[in-house]
């Protein structure tokens, strides 16, 4: 992953925590970029998006998002 990242459009990020499958699925009509913070991939995984990148300690990222993330 090179750094600085750069979109040239709207940008979802998921966080840890409850998500509504409805709210989800909206915000994700309306972007074209997924990134997430540390457990957060595993909810966009959830989701069907795999994010573009993932951020934080990864202390609550599971294995399988690890490897599924870049």
């Amino acid at each position: 992953m090179k750094l600085p990242l750069r979109f040239n459009g709207p940008v979802l990020i998921f966080g840890g925590g409850d998500a509504d499958g409805e709210a989800v699925s909206e915000a994700i009509s309306l972007t074209k970029f997924v990134v997430a913070a540390d457990g957060g991939a595993d909810i966009a995984l959830a989701h069907g998006q795999v994010p573009s990148a993932v951020f934080g300690d990864m202390d609550s990222l599971s294995s399988s998002a690890r490897h599924a993330s870049p």
